[in-house]
């Protein structure tokens, strides 16, 4: 079984070596190592040249800037593993991952697992764990990211993500795990998503992007998933913003937001998967619905801060 490993870089030479030592540990010999360097003016594509040295297993790509779906996109272009994984240039992966992800890869087109965020010196454990095998599409809707999965590539066939623009997993990743028949959740902690404030996504209001991922979303899936991507409407326009609002300071349009969404679910607050949280979740939603929010921004900052 050969998997394809694309990790996407742009000047994250601070980072990369940390990087490229998780992916070269791996032992397992039928590993196909994609470094796709998407224009990088540090030190990015000389460290890269110097792990090739090391490692045959390597392939370096070199491209003028595109971004991160192009540079995605382009590894995927040269991918030949029965199984592909992505992994971000700034993060990095456990040792002996590959031996446990193995014993799945025959029966399963998708393996999902757990991660750590790591911010300064605090390392986080995030559980990605919904029961998969039970609640068929219910929850998978909520788990876009691209990094915490293993996917088959025929899954990946004609897919792309889209071009400049960031929340690309969000674009993405739902159709993709609708495509598979048989998903598989390993309750390890695989790998690590490192918070970089300069990065993109904490230090600019991309709204307008994430919208952009949604309505994809509504327009291919809306019209069998419907209470699934209005799900995904709510978490990821609502409450995720509140959650940017007090990680990165990053202020949101609460009432622009509510509009987009009544605009197509005009009574979104009765979702049945966010019902389902709890009277407490309820509430919470009926308040921000209502543009309420001193209360549902209060309980998140001492979530966030205080509580952790």
């Amino acid at each position: 079984m050969k998997i394809s490993i694309i990790v996407p870089i742009y000047n994250i030479d601070c980072y990369l070596k940390k990087n490229l030592e998780s992916i070269i540990s791996q032992e397992y010999p039928n590993l196909e190592i994609i470094l796709v360097d998407d224009g990088s003016t540090d030190n990015s594509y000389n460290i890269c040249l110097e792990y090739q040295e090391r490692d045959k297993r390597i392939n370096i790509i070199r491209q003028k800037n595109q971004g991160l779906s192009n540079a995605r996109n382009k590894g995927l272009e040269v991918a030949t593993g029965d199984f592909v994984w992505f992994v971000d240039g700034d993060d990095y992966i456990e040792n002996n991952i590959i031996e446990k992800i193995l014993p799945y890869l025959d029966k399963n087109d998708l393996i999902v697992f757990n991660y750590n965020e790591i911010k300064g010196k605090t390392k986080t454990k995030v559980d990605s764990f919904y029961d998969y095998d039970n609640l068929d599409t219910k929850y998978l809707l909520s788990h876009c990211n691209a990094w915490n999965k293993i996917i088959r590539r025929t899954i990946l066939k004609n897919a792309k993500f889209p071009a400049n623009r960031i929340y690309e997993d969000l674009f993405l990743m739902p159709t993709l795990i609708l495509k598979t028949k048989k998903i598989k959740f390993l309750d390890e902690t695989l790998y690590n998503y490192v918070y970089r404030k300069n990065s993109i996504k904490n230090t600019a209001n991309k709204t307008e992007d994430k919208i952009y991922a949604l309505n994809n979303l509504y327009s291919k899936l809306n019209s069998n998933y419907s209470l699934e991507v209005e799900y995904l409407y709510i978490y990821n326009l609502l409450i995720t913003s509140l959650i940017e609002e007090v990680k990165n300071k990053c202020k949101h349009d609460f009432k622009y937001l509510n509009k987009v969404i009544k605009e197509k679910y005009p009574k979104y607050y009765n979702n049945q998967y966010w019902s389902s949280l709890g009277i407490l979740k309820r509430i919470y939603l009926k308040l921000i619905y209502h543009n309420l929010l001193f209360f549902p921004r209060i309980l998140t900052y001492l979530k966030i801060k205080v509580f952790k």
